[in-house]
């Protein structure tokens, strides 16, 4: 008997663990590549709230429109929660397709981001690529669980110099624990949630002292700025 209760402890502390490593955004880890927080220290960054953004829609491996809607609302949604001025989804959508420069079928370029910045009169320009996101299913002795497995690259350009101050390229694995889910959500989009907070962890962080909405306020302002 003791010997099970041991075990299920074991089990407890190992889910707990699981729980802090997959949903503590902080612990953005080291298995990235990018801006490092040394670089972003050299920087001058102005406050949220003094900055327009336009998130241009991001570019899918597999050109799944569902994928880059998830990547897209979720950048939003976390760029609103630290007081970003956030251009409409139409704005950016339509700047894109007003565009004659772009590649078909290929991810954006800095040079093209840039011209989006301009014709939007944008400070900040947000854009990416997704090179994976899949779900699957992890057995055990146990149970079944739900995971997902998502590899991105989020770029921030300045449209005032033509660089781009941060970017943010990484692989995560999510889901599956057993531990609370902070919105009734999909397995997709609570993995790029997830993610895409680790990804902007460094630049928020970095960012002067400002106020943090919560993600239910984030979501319902984003929401309201869809159009």
């Amino acid at each position: 008997m003791r010997i099970w209760s041991l075990c299920a402890l074991l089990l407890l502390l190992s889910g707990l663990a699981a729980i802090c490593a997959t949903d503590g955004v902080p612990d953005i880890g080291d298995k990235f590549e990018g801006t490092q927080k040394a670089d972003l220290a050299k920087l001058q960054l102005p406050r949220p709230s003094d900055v327009t953004i336009a998130v241009l829609p991001f570019w899918d491996y597999k050109s799944n429109q569902r994928h880059v809607d998830l990547m897209t609302d979720s950048v939003r949604d976390e760029l609103d929660r630290h007081g970003f001025k956030l251009l409409s989804k139409d704005a950016a959508a339509n700047a894109v397709k007003a565009d004659g420069e772009i590649e078909p079928g290929q991810p954006f370029r800095r040079a093209d981001a840039l011209r989006m910045g301009k014709a939007l009169k944008a400070n900040w320009v947000v854009y990416g690529e997704i090179y994976e996101l899949e779900t699957y299913t992890k057995n055990s002795i146990f149970s079944s669980k739900k995971k997902a497995k998502l590899s991105h690259k989020i770029s921030v350009l300045d449209v005032a110099t033509g660089e781009v101050l941060y970017w943010h390229k990484r692989s995560d694995t999510s889901g599956g624990h057993g531990g609370p889910v902070k919105r009734a959500t999909s397995t997709e989009r609570h993995a790029v949630d997830i993610s895409v907070g680790r990804a902007m962890y460094l630049l928020t962080s970095a960012l002067p002292e400002h106020p943090v909405k919560s993600e239910e306020a984030a979501d319902q302002s984003t929401l309201n700025n869809t159009k």
